[in-house]
């Protein structure tokens, strides 16, 4: 198909694959081995969307405000416990997202030198968008932690 064929943009959007949790539709759920009883469960916040959702983590237990690495649609990013959940069984386990573990130094190094980058890359997608007339309005910019990729 040649790009100057399209004539319905549906067809370039992100496709869903199945593995979004059906809530919200961003963080992947809990692997397919069922959570046990006493696993202890979190809220947590991912820092640049404000998006809440439940989590499980097997280890040690984690502190109010500690940084965590979580599965998301886009890859593997930050997000912020903001406090225990009571594990009572009225959460949907296929929307439960499973934490991969606490946040090193060099992550959250990289994700504040991401910070700066993504000043940057507002800036200049600001300035194309008003280049090319673009009738859009720029609300935030985004780099994924382990990825290659910027969320606009």
């Amino acid at each position: 198909m040649d790009n100057h064929d399209i004539d319905d943009f549906s067809i370039l959007e992100d496709q869903n694959d199945g593995l979004e949790a059906e809530s919200s539709g961003f963080p992947l759920p809990a692997e397919t081995v069922p959570l046990k009883p006493d696993t202890p469960l979190y809220r947590l916040r991912l820092a640049y969307s404000h998006e809440t959702f439940i989590a499980a983590f097997d280890g040690d237990p984690l502190p109010t405000g500690a940084s965590v690495i979580v599965p998301t649609r886009y890859g593997k990013d930050l997000a912020q416990i903001i406090g225990p959940v009571s594990n009572n069984g009225l959460f949907n386990p296929n929307e439960i997202v499973r934490i991969l573990g606490s946040a090193s130094e060099e992550e959250l190094e990289k994700s504040r030198q991401d910070q700066q980058n993504e000043i940057e890359a507002f800036h200049i997608c600001k300035q194309k968008i008003e280049d090319h007339r673009l009738d859009m309005k720029l609300v935030s910019v985004h780099y994924l932690l382990e990825e290659q990729k910027i969320i606009f």
